[in-house]
């Protein structure tokens, strides 16, 4: 079995923390799990203490920032938890599914729904 040493530039090293650096929390943050970083899915969540706390809004702001000033992204999610991203297909699923009915299919469905606090 053979250790293989990997030797970054700081150059490749600035380039894959841009993002990461851009968060407000950078220089107090100890994630090892942050969205911003371009190898997430590779680090996987380890414990909740070392997840990323910055807000979701925070993030995808950065994300929209970089995009504008050209910077390169790779990061599987966009910016977003793995959590995140999943609702989010699954929102966006749910609503094409509910565009997709007839009117009298969503009028049938809307009038399935107990009133907000009605006990059964």
């Amino acid at each position: 079995m053979t250790v293989q040493t990997v030797i970054h530039s700081q150059e490749q090293i600035e380039r894959e923390t841009v993002l990461m650096e851009r968060c407000p929390r950078f220089h107090v943050c100890s994630a090892n799990y942050c969205p911003l970083d371009h190898l997430y899915e590779q680090r996987g969540p380890r414990d909740e203490e070392h997840q990323c706390r910055a807000r979701k809004s925070t993030r995808l702001r950065i994300v929209a920032e970089a995009a504008a000033e050209g910077v390169e992204m790779k990061l599987p999610y966009g910016g977003l938890t793995h959590t995140e991203h999943t609702n989010e297909q699954r929102s966006m699923k749910a609503k094409a599914h509910w565009q997709a009915l007839l009117p009298e299919e969503k009028r049938k469905q809307l009038s399935n729904l107990q009133p907000y606090g009605a006990k059964k």
